[in-house]
């Protein structure tokens, strides 16, 4: 009798994985075939919100996100990145697809009332603004809403191929 597939690879230092630029570029390329309309920064104000961790952060970008596509009344697409900046505070990039034409001063006012600052400007490059928004994916998360797998977007990102490398290569 032959040995089980799981047996036969149990060793994790064989396992596949990204890290460092080809994950970053695995993100981007990614999120570049989607048609985002806006991208945001969200910080959190310390005197409002402290402290914040990871966690905490990805926690409010996933409420606000969900937030936004109540008040879009539509199927908006959605990625949002945590990042850790220079000076250690954890911040947010956030891209929006298929939003119609949201109030975007309405969408970061409900930011700033709950956390801290927000910036959401029109986006006119998408691959640019996806490598900007991933830029730290090796180091913090990157979250990309189930809308995109809806029919409308589902062509745009099904035929995307990452290559695996092994650890340490």
């Amino acid at each position: 009798m032959g040995t089980i597939w799981h047996e036969q690879h149990q060793d994790w230092r064989d396992r596949r994985r990204l890290g460092g630029r080809s994950l970053r570029r695995a993100w981007s390329g990614y999120l570049a075939r989607l048609p985002w309309q806006l991208s945001g920064t969200l910080t959190f104000d310390p005197k409002r919100v402290f402290p914040v961790d990871r966690g905490l952060a990805s926690r409010e970008a996933f409420w606000w996100v969900g937030l936004v596509g109540h008040l879009c009344r539509r199927p908006v697409i959605w990625a949002y990145a945590v990042e850790r900046g220079r000076s250690g505070l954890w911040h947010l990039h956030v891209l929006l697809g298929n939003a119609g034409r949201p109030n975007r001063r309405t969408l970061e006012g409900v930011w700033r009332a709950r956390n801290g600052h927000a910036a959401i400007e029109r986006v006119y490059d998408v691959p640019g603004i996806a490598l900007y928004t991933t830029k730290s994916a090796a180091e913090g998360e990157v979250v990309v809403s189930d809308t995109v797998t809806l029919p409308m977007f589902k062509t745009m990102v099904t035929d995307i191929v990452v290559p695996m490398v092994r650890e340490g290569e």
